[in-house]
């Protein structure tokens, strides 16, 4: 095999296994998700047009989630 060829693929090796190592980590967070709250984090003032939006999208985003949504 050519160097080049060798070194494409060995990358690609790589790149399939971090994919597949990563995406293990993932599916663990996935399992405990419905077992806590969530937290809508809002970095601006309250009051402000992105507050009250926020505070419009939370009792939709609780029906999605199934979950209390904290403010």
């Amino acid at each position: 095999m050519k160097p080049v060829k060798l070194r494409k693929m060995s990358t690609m090796a790589l790149g399939v296994t971090l994919a597949s190592a990563l995406s293990f980590g993932v599916s663990a967070a996935a399992v405990d998700f419905p077992e806590r709250g969530l937290t809508y984090v809002n970095s601006f003032n309250p009051g402000g047009e992105i507050d009250v939006t926020a505070r419009m999208q939370q009792p939709l985003l609780e029906e999605y989630f199934g979950q209390r949504i904290d403010d």
